[in-house]
């Protein structure tokens, strides 16, 4: 990940790391010439971008105790796993595409300059709930400055109901018809809103069924091989007496390398 993801180090002042980070975000979400070098088009670093999250939200639950923290993280990777389906489907011309009112048509029919454009409004599209209806085929996602809508192809994989029987049930545990997971991650955001453990354990063991729903479902299917490639790379934290011994930390007495 290191080769791709945006940093300022060489930054001197707020001003300037604040400018480009937000520029080197955008090139690695949007791709710095196209929707092909998006971070979406490259499967390892996404999955490992993934299950760190996944391991982090963990970590502040269990070690830190900063349950509001792991709940926004929770709730935003649930959501970047909407997008990142959309955004395979569309890289993989799974998606039909309808330009301003006119036929259904395929990304790769789409001139060079819709198929940016319309890419760039998906990865900037921040609905959750509408994501979920597209990838489910129970509705257009509209793309308004593209002047585009769009909705899942006959070829492309099906949503899979991942939240159902979950403490969090997107489609049962609702306040004034819309899902307490979502509207919970609004209120703690924008206000006071404390969140105790258990709720932040019940985002947990939701957004582990997503990440599970989306590798087997959707990153298996358009890069076979990925998860294989992936398997026993690290992104937990190690336990301190694994780092005790990988730092020849012998100086400290054995008591305290446990």
């Amino acid at each position: 990940m290191g080769g791709i993801w945006p940093h300022v180090a060489s930054a001197t002042d707020a001003q300037t790391a604040a400018q480009n980070l937000l520029t080197d975000h955008l090139v690695l979400k949007q791709g710095a010439s196209g929707p092909s070098d998006s971070l979406f088009a490259k499967p390892l670093p996404l999955l490992a971008y993934v299950r760190d999250e996944l391991a982090k939200i963990e970590r502040l639950i269990t070690k830190n105790e900063d349950y509001r923290s792991a709940y926004l993280r929770a709730a935003g990777l649930e959501e970047f796993l909407l997008k990142a389906r959309l955004c395979m489907s569309w890289l993989n011309d799974r998606l039909a595409i309808m330009v301003g009112g006119n036929p259904p048509v395929a990304v790769t029919n789409l001139s060079s300059a819709d198929q940016i454009n319309g890419f760039k409004n998906i990865v900037d599209h921040s609905g959750a709930d509408m994501m979920r209806d597209t990838l489910k085929g129970a509705g257009d996602l509209e793309l308004r400055q593209a002047r585009m809508r769009v909705n899942l192809g006959s070829n492309a994989p099906s949503l899979g109901e991942y939240w159902k029987g979950k403490s969090l049930d997107l489609d049962t545990v609702q306040h004034n018809n819309k899902p307490c997971f979502i509207k919970l991650r609004g209120e703690a955001i924008h206000t006071h809103l404390y969140i105790p453990r258990p709720i932040a354990e019940a985002a947990l063991e939701l957004v582990r069924a997503a990440v599970e729903e989306f590798e087997t479902n959707w990153l298996k299917r358009f890069h076979p091989g990925t998860l294989t490639a992936a398997d026993n790379k690290p992104v937990a934290a190690p336990s301190w007496s694994r780092l005790c011994d990988v730092c020849a930390l012998t100086f400290l007495p054995p008591r305290l390398r446990q």
